[in-house]
């Protein structure tokens, strides 16, 4: 499947193909062939299994988990377990919903407190069942954007899709302090499949 946001870069690319090789020969045309064949596999949006566990937490993008830590999330004001993940180049990708719930909030394009180079897209998805789970993105380049297909107040379903991403270098996950982590540095995970974490239900 064809991400929506690939159809006027291939249209154009394509176009340009055509023409190009109408007028100068297929030879001359070729580079820009390359080209529609490279923005395929980038804009190519595959089909996921979303596995059948409530409690779980997905990836948003693929990539290789990078760094676990528990932080501070100044956003929600608590305490929170992080997770990093490194996008897989070029860093752009769909975007998937890492769990079923209510959008209470997001933050676009903020610059980071420590480096302000840096910018991030904030989302703050909140579960039936009161449980926090934040997920971000981070890039620095000049191209880096972030387009979320939801609103506060929407909600959202587990694996779903639910944005773009360009240029992007990491995503970070935050799940409350009782969750589990299912994963290792340096394992690789696929956005929709994939389960980052489980959320743990405090007894009463």
């Amino acid at each position: 499947m064809l991400a929506r946001e690939g159809i006027f870069p291939l249209a154009l690319v394509g176009g340009l193909a055509l023409g190009v090789g109408f007028g100068y020969g297929l030879y001359s045309s070729l580079p820009l062939w390359l080209l529609v064949a490279l923005l395929l596999s980038v804009f190519h949006f595959p089909k996921r299994t979303i596995p059948a566990l409530p409690l779980a937490v997905l990836a948003a993008v693929d990539g290789r988990v990078e760094a676990m830590a528990q932080t501070e999330e100044g956003h929600l004001g608590k305490t929170l377990r992080r997770l990093v993940m490194r996008l897989s180049l070029p860093g752009i990708s769909s975007l998937r919903s890492p769990t079923e719930g209510t959008v209470q909030e997001v933050w676009l394009g903020e610059a980071l407190p420590n480096d302000p180079k840096q910018r991030q897209y904030t989302a703050w998805i909140q579960t039936d069942e009161g449980d926090d789970v934040v997920f971000r993105l981070v890039g620095t380049t000049p191209f880096f954007h972030c387009r979320f297909s939801f609103s506060p107040g929407e909600r959202i379903g587990q694996g779903q899709r639910c944005g773009f991403v360009y240029w992007a270098r990491h995503f970070e996950l935050l799940v409350p302090t009782t969750s589990c982590f299912d994963v290792v540095i340096g394992e690789r995970i696929m956005a929709g499949s994939g389960v980052l974490a489980t959320l743990v239900r405090e007894e009463a």
